[in-house]
């Protein structure tokens, strides 16, 4: 049963409030140490990596990147006009957020701040802030309700507050946003304690946020929630049935969560055979060992240990239950999971990690790369047991005595973090990050920030250079726009055909293309234009070139320069503007081989892909000499997303060849449209 309610304070509930109020400045300080200089100039310089500069070059425009991908997140939140769905990159592919990471989390964060002072960089920097601050205090509350015990709260959301991976990447802050998962513990452990649906709201609420950050402390919540939640159903029997209609009311809210979420992958994966195949980083148990960068800290370490050879004398802490055992066997299996294997000792024996097995019948797994990521649940677990070695040490002691000991472990944990000498003997470096600047000269931003809600391509377009593409996605942050930019963990499938498009700018086939795909405004990017081309671009303007295409310069800096796009040519999604082209034929030998089919436009207006933006099934017939039909297949295929008029387009379909050796004819249809070829190919087999 829940437990009656009160309208009085005990003691207990004003000290835990007091040291709450203790708790949210000793780590907001922490927080606003690590990030040093920024608060200096928070709408300029932000933390950014510190290393060897080949390095560098990649760290930098992932953290561009993420910088958009945040931005643009917040906005979607702030504005009711915009879906979640709808992703401000890699225009037109729909849904493009599929590609990566999503980054709800961080920009349900940023939207807040954003949205009062409409400067990207200085909400991110708020999102870097508060993922330490409020790390810090979801694990003192989680700690609180199973010890009863400030020192040992203080230390543990200090330790976790500390967690390396967090300090040291400010780049990728979704990789490491598992505070969700020790506030979602705090909450289920009150549920199973008190019985209300206050605690079942915060679990669902809790479990929801953490569902909207990265996979990998998705995975790290998943373990650590499950096991718990089972051994407090089998330890709390008298009170499960109570507290059932919540437990389900909580799986039901994070079900439908999960399902909105990564729906959307699981589709995208299944239509354009993407988040799939990568090659899973595992480091081995040594990685882990002091002097590393995944090493915990000795401190920390020394505490846990305590704490769990303290579980031998039996339960203790608060009435939200020891769950030490419980989140310890979970921790293994995470631990487990995140390196290659572990030697069993005494022998030659090695237990091989289940993440490669597991990676090929959990669908959408695959995707992981940084598998390591996943031990952060590990170290969670550890500042659980660190707070009960405190809790062991204080226990039954005078006041006083608590305070020092807490004062002399936060002290402690502090020091190795950040102490250079100390930080190098632990994790191997010092923290690898420095307050620098990050932005775009003013009359830049200005200029971005006037276009209003545009739809952006880039030129140069330079598909596939994550360099040039990194700077396209910060312009977006400013403007808020959406971009044909693109760069994620996955390549867009529409990228290639957009940046060959655009290439041929000036070209008014092109800018009709463009202007079918829904842009209406092309961004000069003047700082990486080479000298070359920089020439013919002033040429071409001079010559009116580009207002001949549509294309009208409205705002000018030194390093951009953007025009509205406005074609007179028009556009239409009609597969009749479609017709094939004749080509020599190409050798082709062995089982499967790679086929062009030409594809031209012989309209005047431009023609773009029908809706939906997808593989279509194809219909592929093999035509002997004599023209006799011998052989036909169905191939899903990506057909051509625009086409200027008069342009021709090569896409190339991988076919298996199950014919002899000979001259053939293959026909491309539409699966529906069979009697009208799109293209066609001549081919000889040998």
């Amino acid at each position: 049963m829940s437990e009656p309610s009160r309208t009085s304070t005990t003691p207990e509930e004003k000290l835990s409030r007091q040291a709450f109020g203790l708790a949210i400045l000793l780590y907001l300080g922490v927080a606003l140490f690590w990030m040093g200089e920024v608060w200096s100039r928070p709408t300029e310089w932000t933390l950014r990596a510190s290393g060897e500069e080949r390095a560098l070059v990649l760290i930098d425009a992932d953290q561009q990147m993420v910088l958009a991908t945040v931005v643009d997140a917040a906005r979607r939140f702030v504005d009711p006009q915009r879906s979640l769905y709808d992703s401000g990159a890699c225009h037109p592919l729909p849904r493009s957020f599929t590609l990566g990471e999503h980054m709800w989390g961080n920009g349900l964060l940023a939207a807040l701040p954003l949205a009062l002072s409409g400067e990207p960089l200085l909400a991110y920097n708020v999102v870097l802030l508060v993922l330490v601050w409020f790390a810090g205090l979801a694990m003192f509350c989680a700690s609180w309700e199973w010890t009863r015990s400030v020192p040992a709260a203080l230390v543990a959301g200090l330790a976790f507050a500390l967690f390396r991976p967090r300090l040291s990447d400010p780049i990728h802050p979704y990789v490491n946003a598992d505070l969700w998962t020790a506030a979602a513990l705090y909450f289920l452990c009150r549920l199973f304690r008190r019985g209300d649906w206050r605690s079942a709201l915060g679990l669902a609420v809790t479990g929801t946020l953490q569902l909207a950050e990265s996979l990998y402390p998705i995975i790290g919540a998943s373990v650590l929630l499950g096991v718990s939640g089972l051994s407090l159903a089998v330890r709390r029997r008298d009170v499960l049935l109570d507290r059932l209609p919540k437990l389900l009311f909580c799986m039901l809210v994070a079900g439908g969560a999960a399902w909105f979420i990564f729906g959307p992958y699981l589709e995208a994966g299944q239509r354009w055979g993407i988040l799939a195949g990568r090659v899973g980083l595992q480091p081995t148990l040594a990685g882990f060992a002091p002097g590393t960068r995944f090493f915990p800290g000795g401190i920390l370490v020394g505490l846990a240990l305590l704490g769990l050879l303290d579980r031998l004398r039996g339960p203790r802490g608060g009435p939200g239950g020891d769950l030490r055992i419980a989140l310890t066997v979970a921790g293994a299996l995470l631990l487990w999971g995140s390196v290659a294997y572990i030697p069993l000792p005494f022998t030659d024996l090695r237990l091989w990690s289940p993440m490669p097995y597991l990676q090929t019948v959990v669908p959408g797994l695959s995707a992981l790369r940084a598998v390591f990521g996943i031990y952060a649940g590990a170290y969670l677990v550890l500042c659980v047991l660190a707070g009960y070695g405190v809790l062991a040490a204080t226990e039954r002691r005078p006041r006083w005595f608590g305070a020092g000991v807490a004062c002399v472990a936060i002290f402690a944990l502090f020091a190795e973090s950040v102490h250079p000498r100390l930080a190098r003997a632990s994790f191997g470096s010092t923290l690898p990050v420095r307050a620098a600047e990050l932005t775009l000269p003013r009359a830049d931003r200005e200029m971005l920030r006037g276009l209003g809600d545009v739809t952006v391509i880039d030129y140069p377009p330079r598909p596939g250079n994550l360099v040039a593409h990194a700077h396209y996605l910060h312009a977006a942050a400013e403007h808020g726009g959406a971009t044909g930019a693109c760069y994620n963990s996955f390549d867009s499938p529409v990228a290639d055909d957009v940046g060959r498009i655009a290439r041929t700018l000036p070209d008014p086939a092109a800018a009709a293309a463009l202007a079918g795909l829904g842009f209406d405004r092309v961004l000069v990017h003047l700082d990486t234009l080479p000298a070359g081309r920089q020439r013919r671009f002033s040429a071409e303007l001079e010559r009116g070139d580009w207002k001949a295409a549509g294309l009208t310069e409205i705002a000018r800096t030194g390093n951009h320069v953007a025009f509205r796009l406005e074609s007179p040519i028009g556009s239409r999604d009609a597969w009749a503007m479609v017709e094939g082209v004749d080509a020599e034929a190409v050798v082709i030998e062995g089982p499967r081989s790679w086929i062009p089919f030409r594809f031209r436009n012989k309209r005047k207006g431009a023609f773009r892909h029908p809706a939906p933006l997808q593989p279509s099934s194809l219909l592929l017939r093999w035509f002997d000499e004599s023209d006799r039909e011998v052989a036909s297949s169905r191939v899903d295929g990506l057909l051509p997303v625009a086409i200027g008029p008069g342009r021709e387009v090569v896409r190339r379909l991988e076919l298996e060849v199950g014919v002899p050796p000979g001259r053939y004819r293959i026909e491309l249809a539409r699966a529906g449209s069979e009697r009208r070829a799109l293209s066609r190919a001549f081919v000889e087999v040998r």
